[in-house]
C-alpha cells in the first residue's frame, strides 16, 4: 500500500511551513506533565527517576503545607505557561486538600486545521449531558453539509 494518498493533503502545509515569508504551523499541540510534591516528603530516588525518564513527568517540589492555595496557583500558573495559555486553571480552588504529598498533573492540548471552514453562525447551542450534573446547552461547531 502506498501512503501517498495519505500524504498528499500535507504537501501544501509543508511547502508553506518552508516559505519563510508564510512560515505557519497549523498544528499547535503539547502535553504538560509533572509531578508536584511536598518539601521534604521522602521519596525513593529510584521513584524519581522512573517519572522523570519513563513518563516525562519530573518533579516539583511544593511547600504544600497549609494553607494549600499558593501551591495550587504555583501548578495552575506552570500549566498555563507549558499550555500557552489554553489551560489556565485545571486545579480549582480548593482542590488541593491541606495534606497534599503529592500532586500529578497531566494537561494536554491539541490545535489544527479543519479541512474546511465552519459558517460564521456557528457555534450553535445544543443538548449536552454532562453526567452526573444535569443536561443543558453548549456552544457546539456544527457543519450543516455533514448532515445526512
Amino acid at each position: 500500500m502506498s501512503l501517498d494518498p495519505i500524504a498528499q493533503p500535507s504537501v501544501p502545509w509543508a511547502q508553506a511551513r518552508s516559505t519563510p515569508s508564510k512560515r505557519i504551523d497549523p498544528i499547535d499541540r503539547n502535553a504538560a506533565n509533572r509531578l508536584f510534591g511536598q518539601q521534604g516528603y521522602g521519596l525513593r530516588e529510584c521513584f524519581l527517576t522512573l517519572i522523570d525518564d519513563g513518563f516525562a513527568a519530573p518533579l516539583q517540589w511544593l511547600n504544600s503545607a497549609p494553607p494549600p492555595e499558593p501551591a495550587r496557583l504555583v501548578i495552575n500558573t506552570w500549566v498555563a505557561e507549558q499550555t500557552r495559555q489554553r489551560i489556565t486553571s485545571p486545579i480549582p480552588r480548593g482542590g488541593v486538600r491541606d495534606d497534599p504529598r503529592l500532586v500529578l498533573v497531566n494537561a494536554r492540548y491539541l490545535t489544527f486545521p479543519w479541512d474546511s471552514a465552519f459558517p460564521v453562525a456557528s457555534p450553535a447551542p445544543l443538548p449536552f449531558h454532562p453526567a452526573p450534573r444535569p443536561p443543558g446547552t453548549e456552544p457546539t461547531l456544527v457543519d450543516p453539509s455533514s448532515r445526512g
